[in-house]
């Protein structure tokens, strides 16, 4: 039954095949001839928009090694093995997350002034300006107004120029005041661009655009060196960019350096100035014992025995570093939410404590700056406010275009 219900359509789609004409399907087509060239010249035509208008996206890349410090460190234990085998390695995986932090971000925006763009248009294409702007603006209080709409400079001579529409000139360096806030206008480089569209960016919105076009990646599983790509409208400023995160990142690691060798130096000093001290109140009991007693000399028996109380103080002197030692770290676990300073992990001899001691002091590294992140991702204004108004007819208020500064 099934077999005839399929040699039944088989039968039917041969006789539809056998039906179709090509020759009058293409002839259907070839009544509208006249509209394949008119579809042809306006894909051509919007293609050729799309062009002009859409800027050209760069993309530069850099590398970066990321050293182990841990791999040093030999004695390890089976405890510690167990750790690494659980845990896993988070060294590069710790690493990425500082490089695409907020913090890392934000203050690459603010050292490369990255808040205030400069774009003239030549025709229907846009030209991205950035380090090639035949001014320089320098803000210093930003209104919400300025976030939203550009402010025009037209450069009227060597040292003039004027703003928007208006027909007032100012000169470069001079201080002003209007609907946009508070800024200076300085002279940049030479330039066949005259007028200029300035635009004010919040610098919080402006990091997170940046971090979505930032891509870490790590090419070898087995390394620790990872791969950097900005993309960005201008070639110069993603070059800019990648420098920056990896001068800043670099300066980053230094200071959290610094702060625990610092305290590892305070600590240090500490025990030597009690050790120095100690010594010279046993030095002196010596002394004052063979002025006493008259002693110019001392025998054998007596040099022997004052090396063997020498050789206890000294043990004596290990033990309490030791607990000296142990109890900083105690305080230092109990307090490290008050800022305790970090403990001398040079003067532990036990790798088990060393190595659960340094992976603490990590994680409390990550957690200020994953703190310092959120603080940072709180919403934020961007700029102080600040508008002029005057009064017009109707007793309606608008924000004035501009005035000089007093």
């Amino acid at each position: 039954m099934n077999n005839q219900k399929t040699e039944f359509y088989q039968e039917q789609i041969e006789e539809e095949e056998k039906k179709f004409d090509v020759q009058s399907y293409v002839r259907g087509y070839i009544r509208y001839w006249f509209l394949f060239p008119i579809f042809l010249l306006a894909a051509l035509a919007a293609a050729y928009y799309y062009i002009q208008v859409t800027q050209p996206v760069y993309l530069a890349k850099a590398t970066l090694l990321i050293k182990d410090e841990q791999k040093g460190l030999g004695g390890s234990s089976d405890i510690i093995e167990q750790m690494t085998q659980f845990g896993g390695n988070k060294l590069v995986e710790n690493e990425i997350e500082i490089l695409k932090s907020q913090t890392l971000m934000e203050q690459i925006v603010r050292e490369l002034n990255l808040d205030v763009s400069f774009e003239a248009t030549d025709g229907l294409e846009t030209i991205d300006l950035y380090k090639a702007s035949p001014v320089i603006v320098k803000p210093e209080l930003i209104s919400e107004f300025a976030l939203k709409n550009p402010l025009t400079i037209h450069v009227t001579d060597s040292l003039h120029y004027t703003i928007n529409e208006e027909g007032i000139q100012y000169k470069y360096g001079q201080k002003l005041r209007n609907a946009w806030g508070l800024f200076t206008v300085s002279k940049g480089t030479e330039s066949e661009y005259e007028d200029v569209n300035v635009l004010f960016k919040n610098i919080p919105n402006l990091t997170t655009n940046m971090l979505a076009r930032l891509e870490i990646i790590k090419p070898n599983i087995k390394s620790t060196v990872l791969e950097l790509s900005f993309e960005d409208t201008s070639i110069q400023r993603s070059r800019d960019v990648l420098n920056k995160l990896l001068d800043v990142y670099v300066q980053s690691s230094l200071n959290d350096k610094n702060n625990e060798a610092s305290n590892t130096l305070k600590f240090i000093e500490s025990r030597l100035g009690l050790i120095t001290g100690e010594l010279g109140d046993v030095e002196k009991d010596v002394e004052s014992y063979k002025t006493t007693q008259g002693l110019t000399d001392l025998s054998a028996e007596s040099n022997l025995y004052l090396q063997n109380i020498q050789a206890n103080d000294t043990q004596l002197n290990d033990v309490n570093i030791k607990i000296s030692v142990l109890e900083s770290v105690d305080n230092y676990i109990k307090n490290s939410d008050n800022g305790a300073p970090a403990p001398a992990t040079y003067m532990i001899n036990d790798p088990v404590l060393v190595t659960l001691l340094t992976k603490y002091n990590e994680l409390q590294l990550q957690r200020e700056k994953i703190r310092s992140d959120n603080t940072n991702r709180q919403p934020f204004a961007g700029y102080d406010q600040y508008t002029n108004y005057e009064y017009g007819s109707g007793d309606q208020r608008k924000p004035s275009e501009s005035a000089s500064w007093p």
